[in-house]
């Protein structure tokens, strides 16, 4: 195998610039999700905490915002899947691409 010269790097470099700002970006919107995540798992507790306390005509509308909780707590889990599987294969086309470029 030929050594690689800096001039041959270059253009892949240069391709590699997109998938690794991308791998920045889903980063601090991981971040921001788990952070919504977190604060959605606390209210929820929050509120089963308080449901002893409630009377029969409170209770039926704390139940129904406690199931909206989890329903958007398992929205937020599944963005959050996706996301960080988005970062995994903008990392692995970062690596093909320099795979690719010493292998010719």
């Amino acid at each position: 195998m030929p050594p690689t010269s800096l001039e041959q790097i270059i253009p892949n470099l240069r391709d590699a610039i997109g998938p690794v700002i991308l791998i920045s970006g889903v980063g601090l919107l991981l971040l921001t999700m788990t952070n919504r995540l977190g604060r959605a798992i606390d209210r929820a507790r929050q509120l089963k905490a308080e449901l002893p306390r409630r009377t029969d005509a409170e209770l039926a509308h704390v139940q129904e915002q406690v199931a909206i909780i989890y329903r958007r707590a398992k929205l937020i889990r599944l963005s959050i899947t996706l996301a960080a599987t988005s970062a995994l294969l903008a990392a692995a086309l970062v690596v093909t691409l320099f795979v690719t470029a010493l292998l010719q």
